[in-house]
């Protein structure tokens, strides 16, 4: 087999250059996380940003999808809106905008 791709250089300086300076972008993250070894949490979003000068916070601005867990492996709810941040210090996710939970 053989695979190839091309990548247009000036596109990818045009989206380097639209970044805001010292900002950690990532697009259509999973995030599982577990207690006692158990998967309690799956999120998912669109776009995760954090500020590498300040470790304590990130944000999702486009929202987000967090599954949450019963013991035994099965989904016990679903919580959903179109913003969100998550608080490293305390350990807390704050939804903002529209919040659902199924």
């Amino acid at each position: 087999m053989i695979y190839a791709c091309k990548s247009d250089l000036s596109n990818t300086k045009k989206e380097k250059n639209d970044l805001p300076p010292n900002i950690e972008i990532a697009k259509n993250i999973e995030v599982y996380y577990s207690e006692n070894a158990l998967k309690s949490a799956l999120l998912t979003a669109p776009v995760m940003m954090r500020e590498q000068d300040s470790v304590n916070k990130t944000t999702f601005p486009n929202g987000i999808k967090l599954d949450m867990f019963n013991p035994d492996g099965t989904l016990g709810s679903t919580l959903t809106s179109k913003y969100g941040e998550m608080d490293h210090l305390t350990n807390q996710m704050i939804a903002k905008d529209s919040v659902v939970r199924e």
